[in-house]
């Protein structure tokens, strides 16, 4: 461990002996005594609770190791000569390797680094990319590579129902679909979430009052099972709605995709 983070350490457990010192010798009243108590209880909690966390948090030597080995891996993959090979753009490559220390997407950060490092490419790795990465979930890293190229779109649905002319229409769910199955998800049911933030993050699209073309498409979608439980329990009646939609990348989110996220030896999404 280094100097600093040994004294940082020593520092922190030296505060917390003098705090939990002065609450015990305060607790001359039966009150302070279970205070102490649950102190002693929710401290033991806490530790249980982040522990998991320490292994994920990786050291400088842990970001260089990886760094060099799997970022010199991709640029072999892509046949990048080493006269292409560049210093990266530091706005890409210092947050980048920041947050290699704690990210789960850091075959993501790899690949953008890997694309800045090219300099036949390196002009397609946005510094906005990093902060994107920052905000997805490897959910929804799943999405981005499943979706298809620019100006191809996959089906959505949003569900609701008619009360009558006078009250109008009345939405249940936005963003129903077999998308995140199809993009092997590890929280399906997380869907709408997901779709809401690639949306707000500018990385795909619906565009409103359109659809697909091929009305089978939506099959799927209809033989849900959440879909026939809305229907059921929407008011007596009323009419159920189904209303077809669709998702796709936008030009940004494909340029996110090959910088990020689409494999160098798989260009079937290019």
């Amino acid at each position: 461990m280094p100097e600093s983070e040994d004294s940082t350490k020593k520092e922190l457990i030296k505060a917390g002996v003098e705090f939990v010192k002065t609450v015990y010798d305060d607790a001359l009243h039966p009150i302070a005594a279970e205070a102490g108590k649950a102190l002693g209880t929710l401290g033991k909690a806490v530790n249980v609770a982040l522990a998991p966390l320490l292994g994920l948090v990786w050291s400088g030597e842990q970001i260089v190791k990886y760094v060099s080995e799997t970022i010199g891996q991709k640029l072999r993959e892509r046949n990048v000569p080493i006269e292409r090979i560049q210093t990266p753009d530091p706005d890409i490559a210092v947050p980048a390797l920041a947050a290699l220390r704690y990210s789960k997407l850091r075959e993501n950060y790899a690949n953008l680094l890997a694309t800045s490092m090219d300099s036949a490419v390196s002009n397609q790795a946005h510094p906005a990319f990093v902060e994107i990465l920052k905000q997805l979930t490897p959910d929804e890293a799943k999405i981005i590579e499943f979706l298809p190229r620019v100006g191809l779109s996959e089906p959505l649905a949003e569900l609701g129902y008619t009360v009558s002319m006078e009250k109008g229409h009345f939405t249940i769910i936005r963003h129903i679909g077999t998308l995140a199955f199809d993009a092997k998800c590890d929280n399906p049911d997380w869907l709408p979430k997901y779709v809401d933030n690639l949306c707000r993050l500018g990385l795909t699209e619906i565009p409103p009052m359109t659809k697909l073309a091929e009305d089978f498409r939506y099959d799927r979608i209809k033989e849900l099972d959440l879909v026939k439980k809305t229907e059921q329990e929407i008011p007596k009646g009323s009419i159920f709605d189904f209303t077809p939609k669709m998702i796709g990348l936008t030009v940004f989110g494909g340029a996110f995709r090959d910088a990020c996220v689409t494999p160098p030896n798989d260009k079937s999404k290019s």
